[in-house]
Formats: C-alpha cells, structure tokens, sequence
C-alpha cells in the first residue's frame, strides 16, 4: 500500500468542519413527513388556504406576490396536484445544529397524467419516481414546510457498486485526479474502504485500505457518514472512470 503509506507521510487527512448538522429524530421525522402529508392532502382536497398556511414564510409571501387572482390560484392548484405522490419514501434526514431547520430526502412514487404516459420518456404505465429533498423551518414554536428541492430520477442515475472489490494495483499510480461531493454511501469491507459519491448523476466509488488500517493510521473513520462533504485526490482505475484510489483525503461533516 505504498500510495497511502506515503499520502499519510504527506498529510491525508479526515477533517471536520465546524459547520454540523445532526441526523433526525425518529420523532421528528415522522412529525415533518406527517406535516408533508397534510400539505398533500390539502391540495388534492382544493384548499389553497389551508396547504399555504403549512408553509414557512419566505413561501408564502412569494404565494401572495405571484398568485393574486383566482385564476393564477387555479393554475397553482392543478400543478400542485399533478406532482402529488401516491408514496413517499424516505432515504435521509437532518437538522441544523441549531435545530430550527430540518431536511428530508424521500423518493416521491407518481403517476403520469393519461396524455403524458408512454412519450418524453414517460413510461407506459405512468409511474414515475423523483428524489426530492424537502425542507422545512420552525417558525413561532411549529414546523413548517420549506421548498422542495427536485434531484436528478433514481432511474437516471449511473450506479457504482461499492460491493466490488479493488485493490490497489487495478489504479494507475502515473494518473492523478482531484475529486469532490457528497458522500452518499461508505462501505467497510474486510479488505478495503468504498467511499460513494455522486458526481452530477453518476456515482463514483473512491477506494481506500480497509478501516482497521486507517484507524491504525489514525484516521477517525467516524468522519465517512453520508452527507459529508469530501475532498479527495487520488489515481484513476485502469478501465474503469467511475472509480479512483484516494491518497488525499478532506472530509467535512456538514
């Protein structure tokens, strides 16, 4: 492992920044999807008035600004309705460290309109499924439900399995690359350390020795959870550009 040996003599780091934010409450989280689901329900019910008090704020005077007249109302209400998911999964949740914000990933399952399915890459059958992060804010002691934040389909998304091993020689030491993200996923195999990120809709796997040598090398493995943000450099695999071996590595949980 002479690539790492001599990153480590050189300074590879796991860093953490100041800036926290700490996983959600099982409590919370289901008080947040809850408030999610009465938004929903409001809107399929055609109470604008009621969905829009669920809102923080900064949405509901932008609702005030740019929807004035019934029929911009109307307009609101029927995309708001062609969007609404039929199921809703959720991957992730945090909260600020203050504890006055708070996020959720979900997968949102929807149905296409009849006229839309089966064209634009719409399938036959019209379901569809969209990655969503949803935020919300606390205002005067009660949640409320933020913007919604719309990320690239699950389907669209170009996988990489961090379940393949990779040794070291499959990397070119000659090749150099600087890498940055997310983290979405970390695997601890007993023979090396997955690191998956997602790179603009295609996941990348960063590669390092297995955990019980970066703890020996004083690493504190704690650090590579996902939603920490990282900055790596590495080597490139010889046939594989979704992969790299890192010999430098920042990590920052946010």
């Amino acid at each position: 492992m002479r690539m790492l040996i001599a990153a480590l003599a050189l300074g590879l780091s796991l860093l953490a920044g100041s800036a926290v934010a700490a996983p959600l409450e099982p409590a919370l989280q289901a008080e947040l999807l809850k408030l999610f689901e009465a938004y929903n329900a409001a809107i399929k019910k055609g109470d604008v008035k009621a969905a829009i008090a669920l809102r923080d704020k900064e949405t509901r005077a932008r609702f005030d600004q740019e929807f004035k007249t019934a029929a911009q109302r109307k307009n609101f209400l029927d995309m708001s309705r062609s969007v609404l998911p039929s199921k809703v999964e959720v991957e992730d949740g945090r909260r600020s460290e203050a504890g006055d914000e708070a996020e959720l990933d979900i997968v949102a399952t929807m149905l296409a309109p009849q006229r839309a399915r089966g064209k634009d890459g719409v399938p036959k059958d019209g379901v569809l499924k969209q990655s969503v992060s949803l935020e919300f804010k606390r205002e005067g002691g009660a949640w409320k439900y933020g913007t919604p934040t719309f990320r690239m389909s699950p389907s669209q998304i170009v996988k990489c399995d961090e379940n393949q091993p990779e040794v070291e020689k499959a990397f070119d030491d000659q090749s150099n690359l600087t890498v940055g993200g997310l983290i979405k996923r970390v695997k601890f195999a007993d023979s090396y350390t997955a690191i998956v990120i997602d790179i603009v809709g295609e996941e990348n796997c960063l590669y390092l020795p297995n955990k019980a040598f970066l703890e020996k090398a004083g690493l504190n493995t704690d650090l590579l959870e996902p939603r920490a943000l990282i900055e790596a450099e590495g080597h490139k695999h010889r046939s594989d550009k979704q992969k790299a071996w890192l010999t430098g590595l920042k990590v920052t949980k946010k």
